[in-house]
């Protein structure tokens, strides 16, 4: 069980593992996409969307060398938002597929190879689920899996994400039906209102109907007709405006927060400046800021050194150069890691002495 409040702030990485596209693969994927494929015909008609025009945003989406999150909230042509919009909910939608989740990435691992090698099996969903039905120390483990169920929402655990698919809130509906034998709706309930999961740009739509949201289902496979539901849940913060409806609530998630993990997060200054974890806008009160950053370059040091909460004390950054699955496997049961483990990472970000 998660007993400190803490929040998770998800980035691109932190998806890959399951068969999701970086940022820049994303937007590969989109410009290689026949513009028919992409598109469908009565998407076309209905928004008065020339052929022309998608090909027109393939070929600038790839000239920009940006993602396409980038490239979109740059341009002022509504027509590239609607189609860009589409685009991302089209490759997104294909991506999500439950196997990845819960078996591995395709191609899949030889079984004797991977059970007979040191090699960990990178789902770090699987760890953090493990993290959530831990029997709190006063309890025992009689009737542990029975109670399961009414004990979940002890946890204090958020999630801000910047990806759309909903993999995450996949992965928990399914494991908590399967433990606890409830049933799917009751379930999804049951995680939504113990761990808030905010997407700040929007998501694929809702996995289940309800309060007048139309289902968009995992496994949909892209079929037109779930795409043409899911588009407009995207919600990518154009030059019109600085922030939007989600990154109100995470301010909230954030101030009250003990402690913020980032995981798969590449600490963009425009991300960053959002939250409201920028030097000029102090949203949080934890003072320690943990989680990973493979592969960072070094002006990150720069962006996070400067970094303040609101009483103006300077964050102590405390950051491994590793995957989210070791880290995870590492850390005890408030995302830390031992002195020790920090000395030996090749990056370590945190407050000059």
């Amino acid at each position: 069980m998660i007993s400190k409040n803490t929040v998770l702030i998800l980035g691109a990485g932190s998806s890959m593992d399951f068969g999701f596209p970086s940022g820049d693969e994303l937007a590969y994927e989109i410009s290689r996409y026949g513009s028919r494929h992409l598109i469908n015909d009565a998407f076309a008609r209905e928004n008065n969307i020339d052929w022309t025009e998608v090909k027109s945003f393939k070929q600038a989406l790839s000239i920009s060398q940006l993602s396409v999150d980038t490239f979109l909230e740059n341009r002022a042509d509504e027509s590239f938002y609607k189609i860009g919009r589409l685009a991302i909910a089209k490759v997104l939608l294909t991506c999500e597929v439950s196997d990845r989740l819960f078996i591995g990435k395709p191609p899949y691992e030889n079984f004797e190879r991977n059970r007979t090698s040191n090699r960990r099996p990178p789902n770090w969903y699987k760890l953090l689920w493990n993290r959530l039905v831990e029997v709190p120390e006063q309890e025992t483990n009689e009737d542990t899996l029975s109670h399961l169920f009414d004990r979940f929402d002890q946890n204090r655990l958020s999630v801000i994400t910047f990806n759309y698919d909903r993999s995450l809130e996949r992965f928990l509906n399914v494991a908590l039906e399967c433990t606890t034998g409830e049933g799917s709706a009751e379930c999804a309930k049951k995680i939504s209102e113990s761990i808030p999961i905010i997407h700040v740009y929007g998501s694929l739509g809702p996995l289940l109907a309800g309060d007048g949201e139309v289902e968009v289902p995992y496994n949909s496979k892209g079929q037109g007709s779930f795409v043409l539901r899911s588009w407009e849940n995207i919600d990518l913060v154009r030059r019109s405006k600085e922030r939007n409806k989600y990154f109100v609530k995470a301010d909230k998630l954030l101030l009250e927060a003990e402690g913020i993990v980032f995981l798969g997060f590449g600490f963009d200054q425009t991300n960053f400046r959002r939250l409201q974890l920028s030097k000029d806008m102090p949203a949080f009160h934890a003072n320690r800021l943990l989680g990973t950053a493979m592969g960072l370059p070094a002006t990150t040091h720069e962006v996070l050194a400067d970094i303040r909460d609101v009483d103006g004390n300077r964050a102590f950054f405390e950051l491994l150069d590793t995957t989210i699955y070791d880290y995870l496997y590492r850390a005890d049961s408030t995302f830390s890691l031992p002195e020790n483990e920090y000395k030996q990472s090749i990056r370590i970000l945190k407050r000059p002495r």
